[in-house]
């Protein structure tokens, strides 16, 4: 995507959705003078994290990040959206580099040395350097083009307000890397928790890929070369096989047919089996697999203890202090069914739906475009997805299927032996720990959405990558290679295909994302009845673009909304807006009062309001008398509504004292 659509998503003027929130003059935060300490203490939409109608997302580095690129975007005389979308993609590709750099990392030795072992009977058949160095590039290529054309990235990418979730995962990716100052460790996980809570879930995949690279590298660790590059890796088994040429020569030819090597270490202790006894280097591939022992996985833990008890400390500190300060737990009233209809349900019902939404999130990265059955939308609210109502809904398949299909990977790992059961845990915490937000154990506004997704995608990525380099990497025996050159012809092409069909989705998608009517409009298409995006196109047509105005369309779609989730009080203020230009007063009062009644429009209805109602008032062809009544009568609603919320508070004032009492008492 860095690649097919950069243009598109940096040189468009229109800014759409959230972005023109951060881009607006009253966002002090961003645009503003408000200083450091107010940024750590306001939610991502510049209110403070105490407030009532804060949504709790604290995200203070990624504002800053917006701040100051903005004025770095000044000294090319760029624009404002230029900048940030600009700065995105760059963040999106050093993401992708990063994750090409770990997919080679966790897998160089477990892709090439089974790929020998499978291919060859003996250690003289699969010394072709050459191929092995086509192996890990084909390896580098796959993950880097499958996560970059990955379709549920360009949420992120194109919408500036979504930066926070790249620039998390950039930090947590940045971390992987053992030979990292712990200093500098501990900043950048800091970095990352205050990035995006993206950083908070991926801890776990953190320590168990820590654990995983440490026992593949572990006797290099002790070299200048503890942390490798791709060039570096390439060199590297060069030199081994190199040198168990040399070995091999000298040694008898009875031993010379073992299935593989053990690594060479620079530094440290020969490798051992179990018996303590040093293994000659003409043993067999347990020479290899000998190290993931319970010992070694204790040593492993014990040599990356001060990393992990830093990055778990840091964690639960900052889980600690957003708790002290009530900076986690949503308010229920700000998480309405227009956005999240399941945010309600308790017992089996809860478990039944949320089991089926993280499906799809898991459909989608593990699916990389291709088996994404609800389609793409930028909110998916009521009705989008309808709800499971018990046992013999088919849809609870799905779920189930996955959950198969885990366990049994799991299950051959196992007796597989130690090493792939590492794997296979890595492989989770990346595919699956990482969805945990939309689990439903923890309250959040968010329904479904590609964004949450993108950490997952690291490990898909890396999983299709290795997949489909051991199905068309060379062979390593001469002979198998000369027969199969037309076989993997058939396979690149079937590569390509999939890659051509990534790009299209992907640049289809970013064009999308370009202005708010074709994005709403792709919004409808996979969610029809959803409240929320008929309200957003209707606005659209009622004004917020002076060059689309239907006030008939308008009124039409806001119809729809009202029709679709009859509790989303929203409506009522764009019922308002579109009233009042029709010139349909008498309607207009009984909505904009419906308004002042709601939440979330209560501030600009009332404003509205009351600018209408002085305009009514002091006008004398519109007869005082009647409109003093219609006047009182609408404020008298207003007032009832105020002294029933307050007597409800009340109560729940009372309740919540008289339960302290008690337990006091107790």
């Amino acid at each position: 995507m860095t690649s097919s659509s950069s243009n598109n998503l940096i040189a468009s003027p229109e800014a759409i959705l959230d972005e023109l929130h951060i881009m607006s003059e009253d966002n002090k935060d961003v645009n503003g003078n408000s200083t450091i300490t107010e940024i750590l203490t306001h939610d991502y939409w510049g209110r403070p994290m105490t407030s009532p109608s804060s949504h709790k997302s604290y995200r203070p580095f990624t504002i800053l990040t917006f701040r100051y690129s903005q004025q770095f975007g000044q000294i090319f005389g760029w624009s404002q959206l230029f900048t940030h979308r600009f700065i995105n993609v760059l963040l999106h590709g050093a993401l992708v580099e990063m994750v090409v750099r770990l997919s080679t990392t966790l897998l160089f030795f477990f892709l090439t040395r089974n790929r020998q072992q499978r291919q060859s009977t003996s250690l003289s058949k699969y010394t072709n350097n050459e191929t092995q160095q086509v192996t890990v590039k084909i390896l580098s290529l796959i993950t880097r083009l499958l996560f970059a054309l990955h379709p549920t990235h360009v949420e992120a990418v194109v919408n500036i307000a979504n930066r926070a979730h790249l620039l998390s995962l950039l930090f947590v990716v940045l971390q992987l890397d053992l030979n990292m100052n712990i200093g500098l460790l501990g900043i950048v996980h800091i970095c990352g928790l205050t990035s995006c809570e993206t950083a908070l879930f991926t801890l776990p995949a953190i320590i168990f890929t820590w654990i995983w690279i440490w026992m593949e590298w572990y006797p290099y660790f002790d070299s200048s070369r503890s942390s490798l590059s791709e060039y570096d890796l390439l060199t590297l088994e060069l030199e081994e096989e190199d040198s168990t040429k040399k070995i091999h020569s000298n040694k008898d030819k009875k031993k010379s047919s073992g299935k593989g090597t053990r690594i060479r270490m620079k530094q440290g202790p020969s490798v051992t089996n179990t018996s303590g006894k040093k293994k000659n280097d003409s043993d067999s591939t347990d020479s290899y697999q000998s190290h993931y022992t319970n010992e070694r996985i204790l040593q492993a833990i014990q040599q990356l203890s001060p990393r992990i008890i830093l990055v778990s400390t840091l964690s639960i500190s900052y889980v600690a202090l957003r708790h002290y300060n009530d900076w986690i737990s949503i308010p229920d009233g700000l998480i309405r069914p227009a956005e999240n209809p399941y945010y309600s349900f308790m017992g089996m019902t809860r478990v039944l739906n949320y089991a089926y939404i993280i499906s799809i999130h898991i459909s989608k990265s593990v699916g990389v475009g291709l088996t994404d059955w609800v389609g793409f939308s930028h909110e998916y609210g009521y009705d989008c997805i309808p709800q499971i109502e018990g046992w013999s809904d088919d849809r609870l398949l799905i779920p189930l299927g996955i959950a198969i299909t885990f366990f049994c990977i799991g299950w051959k790992c196992i007796l597989l032996g130690l090493r792939e059961i590492i794997l296979f845990i890595v492989g989770c915490c990346w595919v699956l720990a990482t969805l945990f937000p939309i689990s439903g154990i923890v309250k959040v506004g968010t329904f479904i959405a590609d964004r949450i997704v993108i950490a997952s995608s690291v490990g898909s990525s890396i999983l299709w990558g290795y997949l489909l380099t051991c199905w068309i990497a060379p062979e390593y025996n001469d002979n198998i290679q000369k027969k199969s050159k037309i076989k993997n012809l058939g396979k690149y092409f079937v590569c390509f295909i999939w890659l051509s069909i990534l790009s299209i989705k992907v640049h289809t998608r970013s064009k999308e994302w370009m202005d708010s009517k074709s994005l709403l409009h792709s919004s409808l298409y996979a969610c029809p009845r959803s409240a929320k995006s008929n309200l957003e196109i209707s606005k659209l047509y009622s004004g917020l673009d002076p060059d689309k105005v239907d006030l008939a369309l308008a009124l039409d779609y806001i119809e729809k909304a009202e029709k679709n989730s009859p509790e989303y009080c929203d409506v009522h203020f764009q019922y308002a807006h579109v009233l009042i230009q029709q010139h349909k007063y008498l309607e207009f009062e009984d909505r904009i009062t419906k308004g002042v009644l709601c939440p979330f429009t209560m501030y600009n209805s009332y404003s509205l309001m009351k600018r209408y109602w002085t305009s009514v008032l002091q006008d004398p062809r519109q007869g005082n008398d009647d409109a003093k009544k219609r006047y009182q009568k609408y404020n008298k609603i207003i007032e009832d509504a105020i002294r029933k919320e307050e007597k409800a508070q009340q109560d729940q004032d009372r309740s919540t004292s008289e339960k302290k009492i008690s337990s006091d008492e107790l």
